[in-house]
């Protein structure tokens, strides 16, 4: 938001906001993650004092990967999904660019240990 002056309370929503800088934001992350692939993960925890880690909206084998290697013995993964039927229903509509992207798909074949 502060790189291209963007609201960002807005980005945060599910607005036609969002969805008009949407393709720009997954090509700034995807950017961050080719150099760095747990580099959200550690900008998140960086300076965190919590027992305890909640992480909802994973979208990436490489953040999974990141809390196991970073939490060995700690780490509990839950998967929570929905058919396309429902995520209509929730007024999702798919669209080529943005759905079909790791940062939205890229979890589709995984499956936990």
């Amino acid at each position: 938001a502060q790189l291209h002056d963007h609201d960002y309370e807005l980005l945060l929503t599910d607005s036609p906001y969002k969805d008009q800088y949407r393709k720009e934001m997954i090509a700034l992350g995807e950017s961050k993650r080719n150099a760095d692939p747990s580099h959200y993960c550690r900008l998140a925890t960086k300076h965190s004092l919590v027992p305890v880690w909640i992480i909802v909206d994973n979208r990436r084998e490489t953040d999974i990967q990141f809390f196991q290697d970073s939490y060995p013995q700690k780490c509990i993964v839950v998967r929570v999904t929905a058919c396309d039927e429902i995520r209509q229903k929730r007024g999702w509509v798919w669209k080529s660019g943005v759905d079909d992207v790791e940062s939205e798909c890229g979890l589709d074949g995984y499956t936990s240990e």
